[in-house]
Formats: C-alpha cells, sequence, structure tokens
C-alpha cells in the first residue's frame, strides 16, 4: 500500500514557514536560502531540528533527502520513493510553488549536478540557513555538502524553534493523544507493575522495572488502545525508576541496576505520538512520615502556583519566580532545595531550549505552547527513617499543560497528584494487634496496600416506595406548573414560553436553597429533574449544566468529566450558555477527575451522568428539528474501500415481497443499503435518525439487529416506514421449531454439535455488528449513538396484537424482534396510567397506556403485562422522571382526550390529570373506595363491545384478547364489594365460572392462547 503525505498539513505548515521567513528575515540571520539535509537517520540522536521540521512538513522522517527553500520556491531532493510520496502535496500547493528533485544512488553525477543547480540560486552576497550545529553521515550528506562549498552559512534553530513552539489543533490533538498514552503507561503498566512488586514484595532493578514499561509500551500498544498503531508510538525516553536515597531530578536521569526500594519512589514516564511528546512524573511513598506528607502538600501548593502564573503575556521566567515565593512564604530553607528549573517547552522535541521555565527567560507565553511543568525537592531527609536508604529522599511531580487562551494553562495529564493516592501504608494494621501469627503479618501486609485508599461512604438508601412516591409527587407539581403556563400563555395569545434548556444563559439553581437534598457534599449527585451535576469541590457541590458536559468516561477507579469549551468551531457551536459570546474574559473548565474506588457507585454516576446527557441531547435535536425540518440531503460517498461495510444483512421492512439481502455501509453523512438483487438502495441520512439501537443475539432471540428510529419516513420499495431495521439470523426463524422436534436423544453428539455451532455463529456476528458500530459512529463523528435494549429490565406485553418481550433502553422503550416494530421515545411521554391496579382482586396482569405529549397523537399502550414487573417499572419510570398514575379500572382514552383538547387550560386549571387519574395513595383500597364519581364517564361502559380494529389507530396498542369483557367483570366486582362484601370462597367461585365464561368467548372469536392463563 502507498503512503503519502497530508497534503493539507504539508501546504498550511509551508506557508507558515515561508510567511515567519520573509517577514522576520533579521531572526533568521538574513538568510537568502534555507537548505536543511537529513543524512542517515541515527536512532541515538532522536531530537533533532532536520528531524523536527520534517515531521513537522511531511508527517514523516525522510532520511537521505534535501529541502531547499527559495522566497518563490520549494525544492525537495529524493529517493523516487519519497519524491512520490510527496506527489499529491506538491500538486496541493497552488501558492508556493513545489518541485521534486529525483535522487539516484547509482548516478551520483546527475544528483551532483542537481544540487549544485539549487546552490547556484544563491545571491553572490547571500547567506544559507541551515541548521549548523547538526552533522550529517552517509553518501547524500556528502553530497550536499560538496554543492554547498565554501558558501556562507547562518544559524536558524532559533528562530524555527520559535515557530514549532506554537502547535495549531492538529499539533494539539496528537499532544492530547500522546498525553492520554503517557497517562495509562503510567497508571497500567508502571504504577500496576510497582504494586505487584510491593505486594509480593519481589527483588527487582528499576532498569527491569523501565523495561518492562517500555516494551508494553512499544511492542503491545493495544493494551493502551486497540486503535494505536506500533509506528505510531514510541519513548521520549526510557521511562526513570528511583528509589533508595539515589535521586537525580534532571530531564537527563536514568534507571540504575539497584533493586527497588520500599521507601520513597520517583516514576517518570514520556510517550511520543506521531512524533510529538509528553510527559508525567509521580512520587510514590511507602509508609510515609509527617514531614514527607508536608513537604508534598508544600509541593502542591508550589504547583498551584505555578498553575496560575502560566498566562498569556507573562514572561517565561514569572513561573520560576512564583514557585520561589510559594517556598518562602511556608518554608525558607527549602528553597535551596527546590529545583534549579519549573520545566520546558515540549513537542516535537522533547526540550524546547528555548522554553525553559528558569528565573532567566524574558520569552512569553502565547496560546499554543505546550509545557512540561516540573517540580520537585531534592534531597530532603528524613528524620524518623527506619534505614539507611530511607533517611535521604526526593519528591517530583511533572505534568503536560496546554497554554489555552480560555483557562490559560490547562493540565493534560490525568494522573492523581492527591497524597492519598500515591500514599501506601503497610505499617498501619500491624502495630494494631501484637498477637498476629507471622502468616497473618503477612497476609494483612500484602493487603493493606489495596485497602489503604478509604472507601468514601455512599448514599444512604430510602424506602424506595416512600421515595418514589415523594419524587412522583414533584415531577406532577412541575408538571402542572409548566402546563398551566403554556396554556395560560396560549389562552392570552401570547407566544409559547421558550423552553428553558434552550436559552442562552443556562441557569440550574436559581439559589442554593433549589439544591437536592444528599446525604453527603463529597458525593457525585445527578439531578435529572434540573438537567444538572452536582460536582464536589473542596467539600462543597458545584452545578454544572448538563449541556456543559461533553462526556463521563472511567479509567480504572477514577471517573474523568469532560466539559465543552470553545477552542473550535464545533465546540462553540454546541456550546449554548452566553459565556462563549465573551471568552476572552471567561475560564472554561475542560476536565475534572475524580477517584471513586467503589466500582458500583463509579458505574452508577457514569451511567446517571451518560443517561441525563443524551436524554438532554434528545430532547433538544427534537425542539431544533419542530423549529426547523430539513429536507432530504444527497448522500455524500466515501471512496472505494473506505466505507465500513456489512455484509448479507437483510432489511426490514422487505423492499418487495420476499425478503431482501444486501450489503449495509456507513458514508460521510448517511448509510445505504445496497440490495444484491439489483433493487434500488435505500439511503439513510444520519441527521434524519432519532434513535438507533443495536440488540445483539442471545439465548432467546434468533437475530441481530441493528434498528433505525427516524424523524421523517422514507421510502421503502413502494410504501413509507419510519423505522428501518437491518438484521442478520443466526438460524432460520422458520425451521427452528421443525428442527427442534427432530432432536430426540438427549447429549447426542450431532446436537451438541449443532448447538456449538450455533453459540459460536452467534458469539462471531454478535461481533462483527458491534465493529460496524463502532465504526459507524466514527464515521458519523457522535452524530448518532447506538443504544443496547437492558434486557434485565425487559417484560413482556401486548403492544399490538402479539404477545411479545419488550425492553427498555436509555431514551425509549422498544420492542425489535417482531413486526410491526414498537418504538416509545420517552421524550414523548407526558404521562404513564397504569390500569387495572388492584391490591382487592389478585388479578395477574395490568395494563400501561402512554399519553403523548402531542395530543393529536392516540395514546400509546401495552396490554396485559404480568403483575410481577410492575415494581420493575414502575421503578424505572420514576427513574426516567416519567410521572406515573395507578388506576383500579380502564378508561375510555378517546373519551378522556377529547376532554382534554376541548380545552387544555381550564383542564390543567382544575387540576389536570390528577382530577382524572388521581393520586397513587397508600392503599388501593382507599383507591377503589374514593374514587371522584366524575371519573365515570371516562371508565369503560360494561355493555361495551371490544373494539373495531378498523377504528383504531395503527399507533394505539391492542392487545387482541378480551380486555373489555375484563374490564366488565371488574366493573361488576366494584358494585358487588359496595354492596355486600363477599367471603374469599365465593369470590374464589365466582372468579372461576367468570374465568371459563371468558374462555369461552374468546374460543368464539379464535382469540384464545394455548393456556389456560388469561
Amino acid at each position: 500500500m502507498s503512503v503519502s503525505v497530508d497534503a493539507g498539513l504539508f501546504v498550511d505548515h509551508l506557508k507558515l514557514l515561508v510567511r515567519a521567513w520573509k517577514e522576520q528575515q533579521d531572526d533568521w540571520g538574513g538568510a537568502s536560502v534555507l537548505a536543511i539535509p537529513y543524512g542517515k537517520a541515527d536512532p541515538d540522536a532522536p531530537y533533532r531540528k532536520c528531524g523536527a521540521l520534517h515531521t513537522w512538513l511531511f508527517g514523516y522522517e525522510l532520511s537521505d533527502s534535501l529541502i531547499f527553500i527559495t522566497k518563490e520556491k520549494f525544492y525537495f531532493v529524493g529517493s523516487k520513493m519519497k519524491t512520490s510520496m510527496l506527489a499529491s502535496a506538491a500538486e496541493a500547493s497552488s501558492d508556493f510553488p513545489v518541485e521534486l528533485v529525483e535522487y539516484k544512488r547509482s548516478d551520483k553525477e546527475k544528483t551532483a549536478a542537481s544540487l549544485a543547480k539549487l546552490f547556484a540560486q544563491v545571491p553572490s552576497d547571500g547567506k544559507v540557513g541551515m541548521f549548523v550545529k547538526e552533522t550529517h553521515s552517509g553518501p547524500f550528506a556528502g553530497l550536499v555538502t560538496d554543492a554547498l562549498g565554501d558558501k556562507p552559512t547562518t544559524e536558524i534553530t532559533a528562530p524555527f524553534s520559535g515557530l514549532l513552539a506554537i502547535k495549531d489543533s492538529k499539533e494539539l490533538r496528537s499532544v492530547s493523544r500522546a498525553v492520554y498514552c503517557t497517562s495509562a503507561a503510567l497508571k497500567k503498566h508502571l504504577l500496576g507493575k510497582l504494586e505487584t512488586v510491593i505486594d509480593e514484595e519481589q527483588k527487582i532493578s528499576h532498569r527491569a522495572i523501565a523495561d518492562f514499561v517500555e516494551t508494553k509500551v512499544t511492542q503491545h500498544p493495544e493494551t493502551i488502545s486497540e486503535r494505536l498503531k506500533d509506528e505510531a508510538l514510541e519513548m521520549c525516553y526510557p521511562p526513570i525508576i528511583q528509589s533508595g536515597g539515589e535521586y537525580n531530578l534532571k530531564p537527563s536521569a536514568s534507571s540504575n541496576d539497584s533493586n527497588l526500594h520500599f521507601g520513597t519512589i520517583v516514576c517518570s514516564v514520556g510517550v511520543r505520538y506521531r512524533g510529538y511528546c509528553s510527559n508525567v512524573a509521580r512520587t510514590f511513598f511507602v509508609d510515609p512520615s509527617d514531614d514527607q506528607k508536608a513537604a508534598y502538600s508544600l509541593l502542591m501548593e508550589v504547583h498551584a502556583s505555578c498553575l496560575e502564573a502560566m498566562k498569556i503575556g507573562e514572561p517565561l521566567s514569572s513561573v520560576y519566580e512564583a514557585a520561589i515565593a510559594a517556598v518562602k512564604a511556608k518554608d525558607e530553607s527549602l528553597v535551596e532545595k527546590f529545583v534549579t528549573s519549573c520545566g520546558f517547552g515540549m513537542g516535537l522535541e522533547y526540550k524546547e531550549r528555548n522554553l525553559n521555565l528558569n528565573a532567566k527567560n524574558k520569552n512569553t507565553f502565547q496560546e499554543g505552547m505546550v509545557f512540561n511543568l516540573s517540580i520537585g525537592f531534592r534531597d530532603l531527609e528524613r528524620k524518623d527513617a527506619k534505614d539507611e536508604k530511607s533517611k535521604i529522599y526526593s519528591i517530583l511531580v511533572a505534568d503536560t499543560v496546554f497554554i489555552t487562551k480560555a483557562k490559560g494553562a490547562a493540565v493534560q495529564t490525568t494522573n492523581t497528584k492527591d497524597f492519598t493516592e500515591v500514599a501506601y501504608y503497610l505499617e498501619e494494621d500491624k502495630e494494631e494487634d501484637v498477637d498476629l501469627t507471622a502468616d497473618d503479618s503477612k497476609l494483612i501486609e500484602k493487603m493493606a496496600l489495596h485497602t489503604a485508599r478509604k472507601d468514601r461512604v455512599d448514599l444512604s438508601k430510602e424506602n424506595d416506595e416512600e421515595r418514589r412516591k415523594q419524587h412522583q409527587r414533584e415531577l406532577e407539581e412541575k408538571q402542572l406548573a409548566e402546563k398551566k403556563q403554556l396554556y395560560s400563555a396560549k389562552a392570552k395569545g401570547a407566544a409559547k414560553p421558550v423552553d428553558p434548556s434552550r436559552t442562552k444563559d443556562i441557569r440550574a439553581y436559581k439559589n442554593p436553597s433549589d439544591f437536592p437534598d444528599v446525604s453527603s457534599t463529597d458525593l457525585i449527585a445527578v439531578d435529572a429533574e434540573r438537567e444538572a451535576v452536582l460536582l464536589p469541590i473542596y467539600g462543597q457541590l458545584v452545578p454544572f449544566h448538563i449541556s456543559t458536559i461533553k462526556n463521563a468516561t472511567k479509567d480504572g477507579e477514577r471517573l474523568r468529566i469532560n466539559f465543552l469549551y470553545p477552542s473550535t468551531a464545533a465546540n462553540i457551536a454546541k456550546l449554548n450558555h452566553q459565556a462563549v459570546t465573551d471568552q476572552t474574559q471567561c475560564a472554561f473548565i475542560r476536565e475534572m477527575t475524580f477517584h471513586i474506588p467503589k466500582a458500583s457507585r463509579l458505574n452508577s454516576c457514569v451511567s446517571a451522568i451518560t443517561q441525563l446527557k443524551q436524554a438532554v441531547r434528545q430532547k433538544e435535536q427534537l425542539s431544533d428539528r419542530q423549529a426547523s425540518v430539513k429536507k432530504q440531503k444527497k448522500l455524500q460517498l466515501l471512496g472505494h474501500g473506505q466505507a465500513p461495510r456489512l455484509q448479507r444483512v437483510f432489511i426490514r421492512p422487505n423492499i418487495s415481497g420476499r425478503k431482501t439481502v444486501g450489503n449495509l455501509e456507513a458514508h460521510k453523512n448517511g448509510l445505504r443499503f445496497s440490495p444484491i438483487k439489483g433493487q434500488a438502495a435505500v439511503d439513510i441520512l444520519y441527521d434524519n435518525i432519532r434513535s438507533c439501537f443495536f440488540q445483539p443475539a442471545d439465548n432467546n432471540s434468533l437475530l441481530v439487529v441493528l434498528h433505525f428510529h427516524l424523524h421523517d419516513e422514507i421510502m421503502v420499495g413502494r410504501k413509507k416506514a419510519l423505522d428501518i431495521q437491518y438484521c442478520v439470523e443466526v438460524t432460520e426463524l422458520s425451521t427452528s421449531l421443525t428442527q427442534a422436534k427432530k432432536r430426540s436423544n438427549f447429549g447426542d453428539a450431532d446436537e451438541i454439535h449443532e448447538e456449538e455451532m450455533e453459540r459460536e455463529k452467534k458469539r462471531r456476528l454478535n461481533g462483527e455488528f458491534k465493529k460496524f458500530v463502532k465504526k459507524v459512529e466514527n464515521v458519523a463523528q457522535q452524530e448518532i449513538e447506538f443504544d443496547i435494549p437492558y434486557k434485565e429490565l425487559g417484560f413482556y406485553g401486548v403492544p399490538f396484537k402479539s404477545f411479545v418481550f419488550i425492553q427498555p433502553t436509555v431514551n425509549c422503550l422498544v420492542q425489535l424482534t417482531e413486526q410491526p416494530f414498537f418504538v416509545l421515545s420517552l421524550q414523548d411521554i407526558e404521562i404513564c396510567c397504569l390500569e387495572r391496579v388492584n391490591a382487592r382482586i389478585n388479578l395477574r396482569q395490568f395494563d400501561a397506556k402512554f399519553v403523548l405529549k402531542d395530543y393529536s397523537k392516540p395514546v400509546a399502550g401495552i396490554d396485559n403485562i404480568p403483575v410481577e414487573h410492575l415494581d420493575t417499572l414502575k421503578e424505572w419510570l420514576d427513574s426516567c422522571n416519567v410521572k406515573y398514575y395507578q388506576h383500579a379500572k380502564s378508561l375510555q382514552w378517546n373519551a378522556v382526550m377529547k376532554a382534554v383538547t376541548s380545552d387544555p387550560h381550564e383542564f390543567f386549571e382544575m387540576g389536570g390529570w390528577r382530577a382524572v387519574l388521581g393520586e397513587e395513595s397508600d392503599s388501593e383500597e382507599e383507591m377503589d373506595v374514593d374514587e371522584d364519581p366524575d371519573d365515570d364517564e371516562f371508565e369503560v361502559d360494561e355493555e361495551e363491545e371490544d373494539y373495531d380494529d378498523d377504528e383504531e389507530d395503527s399507533l394505539e396498542m391492542e392487545s387482541g384478547d378480551d380486555s373489555d369483557d375484563e374490564d366488565v367483570s371488574m366493573a361488576e366486582e366494584e358494585e358487588d364489594s359496595e354492596g355486600s362484601a363477599e367471603d374469599w370462597d365465593e369470590m374464589e367461585n365466582r372468579l372461576a365460572k367468570e374465568d371459563k365464561k371468558k374462555k369461552l368467548k374468546r374460543q368464539k372469536k379464535g382469540l384464545d392462547f394455548d393456556s389456560d392463563e388469561d
């Protein structure tokens, strides 16, 4: 496969280079031309200016080549393969001509003549700008030296370094990825190895640990991320591990052959991604003393002072001055122990020497610079040392820092610096009980490393039912107030009030008294009602509206929350708060990291934030779409072989009468299904996808499904469709039952083999679909996100005429296996009514009716839900902030909705849904006795026949059974109960007779299930 240079990168950086050279002629030593040779690659010299220039321009280091630039033209001399790599970039550079000169090793005379022709363009009084201090070896370098001859040269290292110091967005992206790899290498490999060594009391040298980490990073990058390529990842330097009283805090330090000492351990790791460097350093303490804790605490204060001093326009020396001032303020004796420099600039070179953070550097901070902020104390003395190697210790902390316009200094490395996270206590437990045996003491010592980090107290659990009822009352009050405001404004002819979540000035709470009640201010809280996340900062809960949060991820025991900030046009488009309008005077938080040792608590936080984010995003997308409906755009196809493809899937609904098989591809702005038999393709644009789902095959499903629920209907063949599905059968649906009958002998070898093959096929297909889903999300640039149904929360019911398995997702309630599909978005639901819920009559099933916010649409419903799922459904509805009511009887929803739509303002002024459905009481018996007589007009009449299927809308849920007959018997039971109470025997006999009557009626209608149960 041919390799080519990124044309856009080359053109942009070439323009910057030529502009800087022309506009700052004096800084570039008055050079008339620039000549940068690159001889043989030297692995012992990874940081050379010529290599940095090549990576900056081409993305690669091209050895045995020459870059020659005049003020009118760019020349590149290299082998045929190297010039072919630059061919497309040369064509793209229309403003500044590029000429590629091929170098043939077999024809040195021709190459020498070409080089001489280039250097002949140097004026007689001109100078050649070069990296004079760099030396090159190899035959080609010799030819360049000969062509240069005695022409005067000038050093251009300083101005070129200044040009590289300011990174553009693409460069910062590469540095960010390098930072991610560095942080992961320290956490996953280095820290994990140290804990194992200490835990098992291994004897291992510093160099061996460093080699282990380097091998993991360079030879097994997939352990950091599956997307990394071997050639893209390398170490900035071999990892540095120091302990046992011998410490060197300079960047040139190295790991020695001494064994690791379980005292103070200083670790440094630096990883390069596509040539760009990053760095992190941490100090770990085993059984630290109070003076070590005090010294580390002081260093953290110094770290904060340094970050505060790193402001755009301020001199680099201000950082060191701020650090010294912070040390003097606490302990002046430690000034001489402080490092001589607070770090340096980083980029394509690990250490940019003109950007040292020392006391003398007067260069100023500029947006786009990247620094390694490295501070520490050298050779401190521990007063209570238990051995000779513990007497002397050093502390080093280093982070990769971006200089941004919005936030000033932004720390990129995510590794914690909290003392409780870097300190390990092995002696604490042994002193508590002197009677422990040697084996017990050793066991406690091993456990102490992992139990040193104390779990925080979780939120106290209230009674589920009481909590749910309280929350439901709050939802009802909030909903009633909003409806009154909405319809009051409409009644007066006023404009519809603006949705608070879309205003320019987002405010989750007007004052602290509106904060939700929480048991601890040290725990993260998610307030779904106010669409806010409350984060503990220095013992106080600080609210952040969910629209300011980009995402929440977990990394081991840490929760990382990334915020949106106006760094790019894309981010600014997503931000909708007023601070964006004045970015220069506002600070933006880029990310926060919290340590949560308890896995269940960590998963709960990530899930809650993600679900709230998705719910709010769908709400905003729906609002935007209703405001401005977009026309269908033309599908933008990716190049041949570039589009992710899922082969031999079939579409539902079918394009024609039979099953239609084809290939599904993901393109720039949508998906295309291309049937194999030549029918018309079906295109789905990403902006027309409202919800999408991935349902893997399991023990209860023979299909692997990708389902798309659309905003607007599209044509599939000759029919319109709002729900489109692409799936693969694990086993033929039409033959699976007959094959099951043929299986006669339990444990038969053929049967076992067939089942194993089926399980393997299921795993393979699930894996293929999952990979395709990830690729689609990447191609769509997170414009869509697939939901996976929660099988454990699923229940059976009848949404149309079949008894099917229905499952909740993050944003919907779905049934994706049988047609017609059932997809009900939570954003569309106003209230849910759980009908036929009565404690006095032990019914086995109940119904769920969903009133939609759009009153023009019919009420949706799911009938005949087994009563054992009642609490689960109520809990899920409550967690999704859906108000639900319980009612003992079935209602005539056509009459109810007619009453609501006739005068919504009066309806909600009279109490809204509470007036019709009542409030869930503590006892269902109260509900039966104290029902409002005005509700009778909405209840199903005893003599009313079943609804005619043709008169029902396709969206109105029908069970296909005799639910009306059950309602009749329920009404009779109510009347009987009001007259004279029955004993249990009489009631059972009466119900048994009614069951027989109902079964006979179902048999006459041909609707009887093959079961004696309703």
